[in-house]
């Protein structure tokens, strides 16, 4: 059974100082990209759980694909604010109400590759509707790595400039893969396998976490009790 708390790696950690500093600082536009498996949406739920509940509010988001009016009407729901006839009298209607919120807004939007180029535009005008700047409200965006290429092009790199952190998430070191499974699996379990055999495994799961938990636990599976050899290993992960 995975812990409730997770192994803080130290790329984890650092991707963790970066965003939660930026947060606290009232950065508006946040980027968070990593692989599939790399811990992002854990990262968002530590963030969550360690920042002041009576100065932030977090609002999360993963409807995926969000359309630019699903948006909308998701957080006007969330704010009960009554949908208008168009989407920018929405907006309008939100951003009045946000700006009279007493704690910080930070939207955490999750898995955003999918999203069509409107819905990051919907996002900006309503970060940017109230002039003044002071809306109280941010916006955490996470995403694969190709996100960054895409947000960088000519017709969205508008958006993209503005953001004040852009982080990236990239998994394990090969030192960091046996405490790493130990704290899922416990020493019993880890200890039927010797120092090669994480090297195989690291070496298939490309430094994953979410993969490397994977591929052990359907080894564990198969063969339940005694040494694990490095020949079958590899035959149950290559199958």
């Amino acid at each position: 059974m995975i812990p409730k708390e997770p192994y803080l790696f130290d790329d984890f950690k650092q991707a963790f100082s970066e965003l939660h500093s930026a947060i606290e600082a009232e950065g508006r536009y946040l980027l968070l990209t990593g692989e599939s498996g790399t811990g992002k949406t854990t990262l968002l739920r530590k963030l969550a759980e360690t920042l002041d509940r009576c100065r932030f509010r977090i609002l999360y988001l993963n409807l995926n694909p969000l359309s630019p009016v699903g948006l909308v009407r998701v957080l006007a729901r969330a704010f009960r604010v009554r949908l208008f006839r168009t989407s920018p009298e929405t907006i309008q209607a939100l951003s009045q109400v946000l700006a009279e919120e007493s704690s910080r807004i930070v939207l955490f939007v999750d898995e955003v590759q999918a999203l069509v180029d409107e819905t990051f535009f919907q996002l900006r005008m309503l970060l940017e509707t109230d002039l003044s700047g002071k809306l109280p409200m941010a916006v955490l965006l996470t995403g694969l790595p190709e996100l960054r290429e895409r947000l960088g092009a000519p017709g969205l790199f508008p958006f993209y400039r503005r953001f004040q952190a852009r982080v990236e998430i990239t998994g394990l070191r090969l030192e960091e893969a046996r405490p790493f499974l130990l704290h899922h699996f416990g020493e019993k379990q880890v200890g039927r396998l010797k120092e090669e055999n994480l090297s195989i495994l690291f070496e298939h799961s490309r430094g994953l976490p979410g993969l490397l938990v994977a591929h052990l636990e359907s080894v564990f599976r198969q063969l339940p009790d005694g040494p694990i050899e490095a020949d079958t290993l590899t035959m149950i992960l290559q199958s």
